[in-house]
């Protein structure tokens, strides 16, 4: 993540695609089915001493969806899902984030996907906050 301060006590991190991922879960008749987004932008303002001020913002390409199967990535793009053609990106923007424990956060979000029969609303992410590092190859 590449980091600006902000405001004091207020840093703004970008998103860096080379060391994190957008994955999912999805329960599937009897099994679990795993999923990434391999395109995808975002920022988290985090204010350590006021996490509640926080806020995370992803933009994710809906066509870069993949499950490792090619078959079920395809209809996933298709218009009885993600409906890639019309509705190219899905958007998640936090509303709430709640410090649960020294690196553990709630994060509640509006999410704008479009899923086959209309648009998701609500989302709620539990992560571990894993710090930040400046990267060798990052400008000061």
């Amino acid at each position: 993540m590449t980091v600006t301060q902000e405001a004091v006590g207020t840093k703004l991190y970008t998103i860096d695609k080379a060391h994190s991922e957008v994955g999912f879960q999805v329960r599937h008749l009897l099994t679990k089915v795993r999923g990434r987004f391999s395109d995808f932008a975002g920022t988290i303002q985090l204010d350590e001493q006021h996490p509640e001020n926080s806020s995370v913002s992803l933009t994710i390409d809906a066509s870069s969806v993949d499950t490792d199967t090619i078959d079920r990535d395809q209809h996933l793009r298709s218009a009885d899902f993600f409906a890639v053609d019309t509705h190219p990106t899905l958007t998640f923007r936090s509303s709430r984030v709640v410090r649960k424990s020294a690196d553990t956060y709630d994060v509640l979000a509006y999410a704008s996907a479009w899923i086959s029969s209309g648009w998701t609303v609500l989302v709620c992410a539990r992560r571990a906050c894993q710090g930040a590092r400046r990267l060798p190859s990052a400008s000061p």
